[in-house]
């Protein structure tokens, strides 16, 4: 049996997808976005966390995949209208665990949110198991991507392109809504050629930018420093005509 390391539990999300969900957050991410709203989730091991009372809390917790399971399969059982989504982190970082643990919850929705910065296998195999992808894509040019995540969009490119042509499960594309790195009039552009090629995209959902996020990194013995903005919203530009719906999540 596979083990994975969580950091979060999330009870009650009524964002990750329809319904009342159960999310869990796993531990590890190949990025750094300058921006990044879960700093405690980037490092793949536990690490302990500073408090404002200056106490220290352990984030990041082992499970073993039929522990987990177990304790989904009885949130599901209270909320039959929502399901289970698996979020990070980056949740291809611990596939071999997900996929264990999604085998294990049959009969419920299952929803997974990611990056798409891992193996394509993986992703198209995950995507097998589930109800629903968010992918959650940011900078289009490979060259501004790396400035502001740490990692090339290629990667990410080529799994989005695959998980459009090769799985027949739905996917809806999550974009944050960052000044000076995403909501930009060359990443605007660039997304919206994207858009056109892509055949079985169901929507778009932008997201705003967390004013919380700062607090976080001190938290992490991190330093929250972006450069490119503050912890402002971008808007979207009117030329902005994808022909898949597209909101801003509230």
């Amino acid at each position: 049996m596979s083990q994975g390391i969580i950091f979060d539990i999330s009870e009650a999300s009524i964002h990750d997808g329809p319904g009342l969900r159960t999310t869990v957050f796993m531990k590890g991410c190949p990025l750094r976005c300058r921006w990044c709203h879960s700093p405690e989730g980037q490092s793949p091991e536990p690490e302990m966390l500073q408090l404002p009372d200056g106490s220290q809390r352990l984030c990041g917790k082992v499970y073993q995949a039929e522990e987990l399971a177990q304790y989904l399969r009885e949130c599901a059982a209270l909320t039959p209208e929502g399901g289970i989504t698996f979020s990070g982190g980056e949740v291809l970082m611990q596939a071999g665990f997900v996929k264990d643990v999604l085998s294990r919850l049959p009969g419920i929705h299952k929803v997974v949110e990611t990056s798409g910065a891992g193996k394509g296998q993986d992703l198209l195999d995950i995507a097998g198991m589930c109800d629903l992808i968010y992918f959650g894509l940011k900078v289009i040019a490979p060259a501004d991507a790396m400035n502001f995540t740490g990692m090339s969009s290629e990667i990410i490119l080529k799994n989005l392109h695959a998980l459009d042509l090769e799985s027949q499960t739905e996917y809806i594309l999550r974009i944050p809504l960052i000044p000076g790195a995403i909501a930009t009039e060359k990443n605007f552009k660039a997304l919206m050629e994207l858009t056109f090629g892509l055949k079985r995209l169901r929507a778009i959902e932008f997201l705003r930018a967390n004013k919380l996020a700062p607090a976080k990194y001190t938290r992490c013995r991190r330093k929250f420093a972006p450069e490119f903005a503050d912890c402002r919203t971008g808007d979207i530009p009117a030329f902005f005509t994808p022909e898949v719906p597209f909101s801003i999540l509230d």
